[in-house]
């Protein structure tokens, strides 16, 4: 029965792979950003970063995670840029505290004559809960349960801010150390409006807006 269902576990994350996949391959990127990815550079784990880098026709790469966040004993949890390009520099930045959301990365990138500096974060998440999520969609039936899950949601919604504004003006003041032109990709776990978004993007030239579609943030 648990062999069973680790291979059903299996199956569902090749074929959600192959999904993600098909749409790199889509829209062909010379650069592709991601967070949250449970990956490895261990040649037996499922997602075996070199083996990727074939699959989807990327020259280089670069890996950024937090050991006490990893996922198995074969993947880390972290965030990756993958690229078309020479990358000539490769660096993780650790804020504190020590955790996830407090870990981004750079790359330098060589393009013909043009050398240029990608950013990759991943900020502080709320963290809402099931019962938060159902609240939110449904609301309480008891005046007791509102004024409880209110203040739930409230404090979760308070700490966010602050952790992504501490956040913020940590990858602002080592952006502002870049001899390069600047590309910065991201999960904000936040509004286009909120401070931690014009701390980091006031000077940036907003992607979406000027293409009215796709999941750019800022170049």
């Amino acid at each position: 029965m648990l062999n069973f269902l680790i291979f059903s576990i299996i199956k569902i994350i090749r074929k959600k792979r192959e999904q993600m996949f098909a749409l790199i391959r889509k829209f062909d990127p010379d650069i592709a950003c991601f967070q949250e990815v449970v990956a490895s550079d261990k040649k037996s784990a499922i997602n075996y970063l070199p083996d990727i880098l074939d699959e989807l026709q990327f020259e280089d790469y670069s890996y950024s995670y937090q050991l006490k966040n990893d996922f198995d004993q074969d993947h880390h949890f972290g965030i990756l840029i993958l690229s078309k390009f020479p990358i000539i520099r490769k660096q993780t930045v650790v804020n504190t505290p020590d955790d996830y959301n407090s870990t981004f990365q750079f790359v330098d990138v060589v393009a013909g004559a043009d050398t240029f500096r990608v950013f990759n974060a991943h900020l502080q998440s709320v963290k809402f809960t099931q019962d938060n999520r159902e609240y939110l969609d449904k609301g309480a039936p008891t005046k007791e349960q509102n004024i409880k899950e209110s203040k739930s949601i409230i404090a979760k919604l308070k700490r966010g801010i602050i952790k992504r504004s501490m956040q913020s003006y940590f990858i602002k003041d080592e952006m502002n150390q870049s001899p390069y032109p600047i590309i910065f990709c991201g999960d904000f776990n936040d509004v286009p409006v909120s401070y931690s978004y014009e701390t980091i993007g006031s000077q940036f030239a907003k992607c979406f807006c000027k293409k009215r579609r796709g999941h750019f943030i800022y170049f």
